[in-house]
């Protein structure tokens, strides 16, 4: 379905505080639509908004029943030049409870009505000041909590991502349009070139590709790096976690199976923001509670980016580790790091002699704080986030963007199976035009008002 703005009423004035109600110095209090400046007319009484230019600042008072309620500085946007489109004032007071709650009960008193949640930034989309792709990637910025996940994010809002979708989709449209007039004119017998075609779907299918592939680093860098520390009780995981992060979150303690479930902590590295998981210990055990940790525990490897296997030289053997890594039975090999812990207890060079039939096993002391650092450099050498220095701004970190891509390269594989046939245009054509539709969504040129109104009510209110 082609998305239909008469759908939605954007004709009436909306109003909400964009800013946490919470204890502070300053609220602000948001309002877009034509009634806008009317509204705030009638209880701002220093000067006539209508005779202000956009992108005004103007300091006066609120007054409430022939009262000043409070000092406040207004700021103009007219349309068309707002974030919204649309004549757009933004009341900044104090964050009194009281006080924004009379200032905005005054506003709907004279004709504006409480905003849902994202109706600021629907009506951007609506009014065409961005794509659907740019909308959505207000909400990441508000959500992000590292330079990394907030740089994509910019990028997005920029049109990075559109730009490239909107380049796919317009060579996808020249192929159609060639197959379409060989249908329409079938009888003149009109020859298309079927290498051109035959290239440009593989190019398009290689584009595609690569922001597929691009999802995983994506959803990480936007969510965070899944770092779990597994092991055998007692080994130091929760100690190692306390001596990462630099603060106690994890209980230590000399007993086995103190940890029985999994401890989260965040930290940010070079602007990326990992999660790490202090799991529980694995091993056999009859204790229910244990069990259930355990069988977290495998739960969590298995969603884990990273896997820290930790553990005490003067307990295992190099056959005992590499027999228990098997029996985890990880996919990606790759993503484990085997750390020995307590090195201050222990002779390096004859710890590296017992072990020597491991590979890349990093010595640490988490105790004592030793080569600490030296996990982190190679933590982030093995998610290959020291190549990710902002040279690709086509990152995908969206799962709607990630389903839509998948769909048209899905079609683009039915062309690729139907161009080895003969007399398939309409076919061809069909699955190209699916390919259009597909990328059309992900900007919002097509789409249903059901998905439109799930995208946007998880926006928070006042955006």
């Amino acid at each position: 379905m082609i998305y239909d703005k008469k759908n939605y009423n954007t004709n009436d004035t909306i109003i909400a505080l964009s800013t946490n109600i919470i204890q502070s110095s300053i609220a602000v209090i948001r309002l877009s639509g034509n009634k806008s400046i009317n509204i705030v007319n009638k209880i701002f009484k220093d000067c006539d908004l209508n005779s202000l230019n956009t992108y005004s600042i103007k300091y006066g008072k609120i007054m409430y029943n022939n009262m000043i309620l409070d000092d406040v500085i207004l700021s103009l946007f007219k349309n068309p030049t707002s974030y919204t489109g649309e004549d757009i004032i933004e009341i900044s007071c104090h964050a009194s409870y009281y006080i924004t709650n009379t200032i905005i009960k005054m506003c709907l008193e004279m004709g504006a009505r409480m905003a849902n949640p994202g109706e600021f930034t629907m009506r951007a989309f609506l009014n065409g000041k961005m794509d659907l792709s740019q909308a959505e990637s207000i909400a990441d910025i508000i959500a992000s909590e590292s330079a990394k996940s907030h740089y994509i994010a910019i990028n997005q809002l920029k049109g990075n991502i559109s730009k490239k979708i909107q380049f796919l989709r317009k060579k996808l449209i020249n192929l159609s349009s060639i197959i379409e007039l060989n249908i329409d004119f079938s009888e003149e017998n009109i020859q298309i070139n079927d290498n051109y075609i035959n290239s440009q779907i593989k190019d398009i299918y290689k584009d595609i590709e690569e922001l597929l592939n691009s999802f995983s680093l994506g959803n990480s860098i936007k969510n965070g790096i899944k770092i779990s520390i597994i092991g055998k009780p007692n080994v130091g995981k929760s100690t190692l976690i306390n001596s990462i992060i630099n603060e106690e979150c994890s209980i230590v303690s000399e007993i086995p199976g103190t940890t029985r479930d999994c401890v989260k902590a965040d930290i940010i590295i070079d602007g990326m923001k990992y999660i790490f998981m202090d799991t529980a210990g694995i091993r056999q055990t009859n204790d229910f509670i244990e069990i259930k940790g355990i069988n977290k525990t495998y739960d969590i490897i298995s969603k884990s980016d990273i896997i820290l296997y930790l553990f005490d030289p003067s307990k295992d053997t190099a056959s005992n580790i590499k027999k228990e890594i098997e029996n985890l039975k990880i996919n990606n090999k790759s993503k484990i790091i085997i750390l020995a812990n307590k090195l201050d207890c222990y002779d390096i060079k004859k710890l590296k002699k017992k072990y020597s039939s491991i590979k890349n096993i990093i010595y640490i002391s988490a105790k004592k704080y030793i080569n600490i650092d030296v996990l982190k450099n190679v933590i982030i050498k093995n998610l290959q986030l020291d190549h990710f220095n902002y040279i690709n701004d086509n990152i995908i970190t969206n799962m709607r963007h990630y389903e839509s891509l998948k769909k048209a390269n899905f079609n683009l594989k039915n062309i690729n199976r139907l161009i080895k046939l003969d007399n398939n245009e309409d076919l061809i054509a069909y699955e190209i035009n699916e390919a259009i539709y597909h990328l059309g969504s992900i900007m919002g040129l097509v789409y249903t008002d059901d998905k439109l109104d799930h995208i946007f009510k998880n926006f928070c209110i006042g955006k």
